[in-house]
């Protein structure tokens, strides 16, 4: 086993589920990473639209509020093109909704995952 990679970019992350959105949030910032967290799409929208500027976006794909991970991130690169998208879901079909990583700047990581893997995870993405 090597070093976990880390990072100090800024990252949004975007998670309906309060336990998921803390344990994630904490294990982003035990990386280095700088976070801003929500937990709705729309929300998310406007702080872009609102002048903030993350290097990644980090979402959940399945989400209330009538904007899923997928319309978030498809709204947010009307403001911010080259953003980097990191999806991520419990539900495999996530990969069915353009989601699978074969988008350019687009990820997925399923759920649950190890801190290892998220760290590689955004890594692989960061440092394209």
């Amino acid at each position: 086993t090597g070093e976990i990679p880390a990072g100090t970019e800024n990252i949004l992350l975007v998670e309906d589920d309060p336990m998921v959105r803390m344990h994630t949030e904490k294990q982003l910032i035990a990386l280095g990473y700088r976070v801003t967290t929500t937990e709705k799409g729309p929300v998310a929208l406007k702080l872009i639209e609102q002048g903030l500027r993350p290097d990644l976006l980090f979402t959940d794909i399945i989400m209330p509020d009538g904007m899923n991970g997928r319309q978030l991130a498809d709204a947010v690169r009307k403001h911010m093109p080259d953003l980097k998208v990191l999806f991520t879901s419990g539900y495999t079909q996530g990969a069915d909704v353009g989601c699978n990583g074969r988008e350019k700047g687009t990820g997925f990581l399923g759920k649950p995952f190890r801190r290892v893997d998220l760290a590689q995870k955004l890594r692989e993405m960061l440092d394209v």
